[in-house]
């Protein structure tokens, strides 16, 4: 069989993935298939690698069905199956409960592993896991950053107090006079990269970030509407600074009005 012949496996670069796997059945099974994929015969590939053309047939039959996951064998008996569709849920769980229990850093192809090793006996290559986590709509992506600090009952609690407070403070006030401002603060200073993770695609997961860095930390805020705005320099940001801000906003704020 020509190489013309096996455009489901063309795209496929075997020789990078005999490289790094560690498995030694699956190796035979990637060098035979790279060999298919150069141009050589089943016959040629077959006494390259000392087996039989049916066998190399079945390789390459579950190669094309079951992309990497099926060169994975169970032991004595044949190829091993996939992660049955029942645990994948699960599995999806466990994999989030894991990067959890980092408490910072990230998860690698070889944890993922042990995970289904260890908790849904199934023996996957490191091949075969990419193809899952593929499968599972599972990338690696970049978390957004959350402090070690954090209180998320507290941020959900403003989230739902928050509308009620503005409806009162509406009460209280003349909407007609009103300044709106725009406000932002941004860090200057060295610091690390967030770090990447598996987790379901379309979503970014909050994940922790050293904070151990010297920086400071730029307040400003401007009034469009008025040609105004102000602006302070501070050692770092918290409640604290936040209202000395929002005091040095009041001072540039039109008698009789709000912001």
């Amino acid at each position: 069989m020509k190489r013309n012949a096996l455009p489901s496996i063309d795209k496929y670069d075997f020789a990078a993935a005999y490289k790094v796997e560690r498995d030694p059945k699956i190796k035979i099974k990637l060098l035979a298939l790279h060999h298919l994929q150069s141009g050589l015969s089943q016959v040629e590939v077959g006494k390259l690698v000392l087996v039989t053309e049916k066998t190399l047939r079945s390789w390459l039959d579950a190669f094309i069905q079951f992309d990497y996951e099926g060169l994975i064998e169970r032991v004595g008996r044949g190829r091993k199956p996939r992660l049955p569709p029942e645990d994948e849920e699960n599995f999806k769980e466990s994999l989030d409960q894991l990067q959890e229990s980092l408490k910072g850093g990230r998860i690698t192809v070889a944890k993922i592993k042990d995970l289904l090793a260890d908790g849904f006996d199934c023996n996957y290559s490191e091949s075969g896991v990419y193809t899952l986590l593929d499968r599972l709509n599972i990338v690696w992506i970049s978390g957004r950053s959350k402090h070690p600090k954090s209180n998320e009952e507290a941020i959900v609690a403003f989230k739902k107090s928050f509308p009620d407070e503005v409806k009162k403070i509406k009460k209280q006030i003349e909407t007609d006079k009103v300044e709106v401002w725009w406000l932002d603060e941004s860090r200057i200073g060295q610091q690390g990269s967030l770090t990447r993770q598996w987790a379901a695609k379309g979503t970014r997961p909050r994940v922790v970030r050293q904070r151990q860095f010297i920086s400071t930390y730029i307040f400003g805020a401007i009034c469009p509407k008025k040609d105004k705005g102000c602006a302070l320099v501070l050692p770092e940001t918290n409640t604290g600074m936040m209202q000395f801000h929002l005091n040095q906003i009041s001072e540039h704020v039109e008698d009789g009005y709000h912001a």
